[in-house]
């Protein structure tokens, strides 16, 4: 029970199965036996099947017993685990079965439930899922919840710790809220100042100790708990109601924090912080069938509304998101009056970016679930959550986002929320809305490929956010498009980044639409699930990167190393340090046979960065920038048997550049020299070449010895 080897639980849990599942169905053979009229053997069997159930009754008990307070990681995720396994093995609700010999719901009990409540509270959050799980497969008539005073102090804790700026108790909120809704009998209400329980509670307490009926409880609740949801026809007419009810508290408990946060984003980190609420809106969205509320008028203005308390929260925290230096940013109007309190919490900076960020992380994760699973609302209908107009805005914000954010996590974690907005916009019935990626798209190419693009792109940070909003759409792009507008992008984007620069422009070179093309073509290029659909484009690829290399401004050329990084990943797979000596790799022949244009590039580039005089020692010695990575590329390949059979794609036609390269001064362009004449020579033409790389050894000492081309020869 208490191992810390994850792959000796996991094997454990397999065993545990098979034991619950011989233990179901032997016990379920006995009692069948013992059922029948003319089985002579009742006592054994009665025995039998006791022992059965003492085994299991031992099992559950075992497990309980583990989830003590202070148990370790391994105690109590395998204990969990455990009785998830044997709910799945003999499920609740056998009562039908008259060969059962236990029901699953028989392992609850008012302790057994409270214990998994307290399993809420765990720090992990994959025992804090199990234990909800559990609890959801508990009857609701066992459950504490039909207690008003424990479902209010219930409510009460988890709003604190919605409100708290730790993750840990965030995630332990929502798991509260949802067990709540699915579980509470009573009205969810949310307290007003969530944050001075202390007197409400001792209130309620008094209440209940001078045996005051529920109704004065309940009367304490309305003036402390406060939520007008009009009269009860309209409650009763609205589905999902216990969860209509705490989203629209979320709501309007997350315009008070954007308040709070208009006034002073510092305070609002530390007092009023907005990402926990909005984790726990996503999750029970997560937890609901929008489909399911779809039809109902005040279900889609509670989404108007949730979209535009997300659109506020954007607002509010993109001066800091959108700085660009966020890790250190403090905004001008946050005073010093809590600075002895937050000196003990934490660097100011870090509360405030880990705030925004975190809020700006929640809004786009919202968005993108939202958009997944909220019906479209089409013209003149009733039914629906979401319009045309509501998918525009959405894509525009995450447009804004992922365009403006300097922080990592920030526009990362936007890129999944669009990516989920595009997947489902590409897959609309509706043709306008179908559009909508296409439109996104076709705009910003257009900004990019003009001369002088939008001013607020960031050009550093590889492009920040626009890579993942090329991403975003282009691999959600169904195949019934022929990925037409995948196939535009990448033409579009080669064409952009081969555009000679403007040498005049080194004040704003990060900002060149140049860089900006080669941050894009990186990331699509190295995106999995673009497959085979990118290597049509890779030659054209190797040609804008290594002309790169040769450009005077600094931005093009580090973009260029990194497009040409990701080019060698692609065509050859990533190569490992520790299995430099078994790299993956192609032969010279089946590679410029699938880009046969990048043979005569090559030479080409090889001819110019070897051009001069053979007796010249300034051209000879001198570093061009595109040597070294046609060097590179030519030392991944493999050699072949077949190399010679084929004049156009000859790979003999490197060796003399590639000789004179191991006469450079440069120990790593010898050494890369000295790697990329291997595949070159064929297997017939070996010995030959063996037999000139010595004979061009000095003879004697008698004349000046070169030792760069002496160590360069060796090498080879």
């Amino acid at each position: 029970m208490n191992s810390q080897s994850p792959s000796f639980r996991q094997r454990v849990l397999a065993m545990t199965k098979k034991l619950l599942i011989r233990v179901r169905d032997g016990g379920r053979s006995f009692s069948k036996k013992l059922c029948g009229e003319n089985s002579a053997e009742l006592d054994i069997l009665a025995a039998q099947v006791k022992l059965y159930i003492e085994f299991i009754q031992w099992f559950v008990k075992l497990q309980f017993q583990s989830l003590f307070p202070g148990a370790s990681f391994g105690r109590r995720t395998t204990a969990l685990q455990n009785l998830h396994l044997f709910l799945q093995v003999f499920p609740a609700g056998q009562e039908k079965d008259p060969y059962a010999i236990w029901d699953g719901s028989e392992i609850f009990t008012s302790q057994t439930v409270h214990i998994l409540l307290d399993c809420m509270k765990d720090t992990y959050d994959i025992n804090k899922q199990i234990a909800f799980n559990l609890l959801v497969a508990c009857p609701a008539s066992i459950h504490p919840f039909k207690d008003i005073h424990f479902t209010l102090k219930w409510t009460t804790v988890a709003t604190q710790c919605a409100i708290s700026p730790k993750a840990i108790n965030v995630s332990t909120a929502a798991c509260m809220f949802k067990i709540l809704i699915r579980k509470s009998p009573h009205k969810i209400c949310l307290p007003a100042n969530p944050e001075n329980c202390t007197a409400f509670e001792e209130e309620c307490t008094q209440a209940d100790g001078g045996n005051k009926g529920n109704d004065e409880v309940a009367s304490l609740t309305t003036q402390a708990y406060q939520l007008d949801l009009g009269d009860k026809e309209r409650e009763t007419s609205i589905p999902c109601m216990q969860a209509f009810r705490l989203l629209s508290q979320f709501v309007e408990l997350l315009k008070f924090q954007i308040k709070v946060a208009r006034k002073s984003l510092l305070e609002a980190a530390f007092e009023a912080p907005i990402h926990g609420m909005l984790y726990c809106v996503r999750e029970v969205i997560c937890d609901l069938q929008l489909s399911d509320v779809a039809g109902n008028n005040e279900w889609q203005c509670l989404i108007s509304a949730m979209l535009q308390v997300c659109y506020d929260v954007t607002d509010v925290v993109s001066p800091v998101v959108t700085n660009s230096s966020p890790e250190g940013n403090i905004c001008d109007n946050d005073n010093d009056e809590n600075d002895e309190v937050l000196h003990h919490f934490a660097p100011k900076a870090q509360i405030l970016l880990v705030c925004c960020w975190r809020a700006m992380k929640e809004v786009s994760l919202l968005l993108g679930e939202i958009t997944k699973r909220a019906p479209v609302k089409e013209k003149d209908q009733s039914y629906g959550l979401l319009s045309f107009e509501q998918f525009e805005e959405i894509g525009q914000l995450f447009t804004k986002i992922l365009l403006t954010s300097k922080h990592r996590g920030a526009y990362e974690l936007a890129h999944e929320g669009f990516v989920k907005l595009c997947h489902m916009l590409w897959r609309c019935e509706q043709v306008e809305i179908q559009r909508l990626p296409g439109v996104f798209l076709t705009k910003l190419l257009n900004d990019i490929s003009s001369d002088n693009p939008t001013p607020w792109l960031c050009g550093t940070r590889r492009s920040a956010g626009l890579p993942f909003f090329f991403k975003a759409i282009v691999t959600t792009e169904p195949n019934a498009t022929g990925k037409c507008y995948f196939k535009s992008v990448m033409k579009e984007l080669l064409k952009t980044a081969a555009k000679p620069v403007n040498t005049q422009d080194t004040n704003k070179d990060t900002t060149l639409p140049q860089v900006h093309a080669r941050n894009i073509l990186r990331a699509l290029y190295k995106e999995t699930k673009l497959g085979e659909d990118v290597f049509p484009y890779v030659a054209d690829g190797v040609h804008v990167a290594v002309e790169g290399f040769l450009s005077e401004i600094w931005a093009v050329r580090n973009s260029s190393t990194l497009l040409f990084s990701a080019l060698m990943n692609r065509i050859f797979g990533p190569q490992s340090v520790q299995e430099e000596k078994r790299r993956q790799g192609m032969t010279g022949r089946e590679f410029f046979s699938r880009f046969p244009s990048l043979h005569s590039f090559l030479i080409e580039q090889l001819e110019i960065s070897l051009k001069g005089d053979e007796s010249d020692n300034i051209a000879r010695f001198r570093l061009h920038p595109s040597l070294y990575p046609v060097l590179l590329l030519l030392s991944r390949l493999h050699p072949s048997a077949m190399d010679g059979n084929d004049s156009t794609l000859n790979m003999a036609a490197f060796i003399p550049y590639v000789l004179r390269c191991s006469k450079s001064c440069v120990l790593k362009t010898r050494a890369m020299a000295a790697r990329a004449l291997v595949p070159l020579v064929s297997g017939v033409a070996l010995q030959d070449m063996l037999k000139n790389l010595i004979e061009s050894l000095p003879q004697s000492c008698t004349k000046r010895v070169k030792q760069n081309q002496v160590h360069g020869c060796l090498l080879q």
